[in-house]
């Protein structure tokens, strides 16, 4: 984590690439907590993927 500030040179592309990590991750549980949201309501879309109940 703390590689960045060690070596000054690959300090920006460390940066990027933590933050890059850091968007992803944050989208994909958003997707995941929407997605939930879906399944909790039973719209109509994610029905179809799910088992009728």
């Amino acid at each position: 984590m703390f590689a960045e500030l060690r070596y000054p040179v690959v300090r920006k592309d460390g940066v990027i690439v933590v933050a890059a990590i850091f968007i992803i991750y944050f989208v994909t549980q958003v997707i995941r907590k929407m997605v939930g949201e879906f399944n909790k309501r039973g719209s109509g879309i994610h029905k179809s993927f799910n088992s009728p109940r």
